[in-house]
């Protein structure tokens, strides 16, 4: 590995590329199931100082979504949203390409802030007889 002088240290020269979080998976453990969805795009949407009203039509119009309540998620087309914190959803979506937050952003025309959350979270897929004694510890959603 070479190294650059810069300023008053060396920094080595490393090319970094974008890397899915996990690499998908299947676990089961008793009978419980645990799938790790590296198929779906994650996308942060916050909402304007004053633009609740806008989001709401422009999301409805868009994605056929509603705004969801707190602790609550609506569904539309394939798509999720879920309440992540006041003015704050996560929208949820099979996207194929890694553009995910630029076609939501296109979308809403400046009616919601977007954020590209797929590399630095994971949507899993749980199942089995334990599954809700298991969500009732870890998930902030009305089960």
């Amino acid at each position: 590995m070479t190294s650059t002088r810069r300023e008053s240290v060396n920094v080595a020269n490393i090319k970094l590329t974008a890397a899915p979080l996990s690499g998908g998976g299947d676990i089961d453990i008793a009978g419980n199931r645990i799938i790790i969805r590296d198929d779906l795009a994650l996308v942060s949407v916050a909402t304007p100082l004053g633009g609740e009203d806008a989001l709401k039509k422009t999301l409805t119009a868009e994605f056929g979504l509603k705004v969801p309540a707190a602790t609550l998620s609506s569904t539309a087309k394939g798509m999720r949203a879920v309440s992540m914190a006041p003015d704050a959803m996560l929208l949820i979506f099979a996207h194929a390409t890694p553009d995910a937050e630029m076609h939501v952003r296109a979308k809403l025309g400046g009616a919601g802030y977007t954020t590209d959350q797929t590399d630095s979270m994971l949507a899993i897929e749980v199942s089995g007889p334990a599954t809700m004694a298991a969500m009732e510890r870890i998930c902030p959603l009305d089960l």
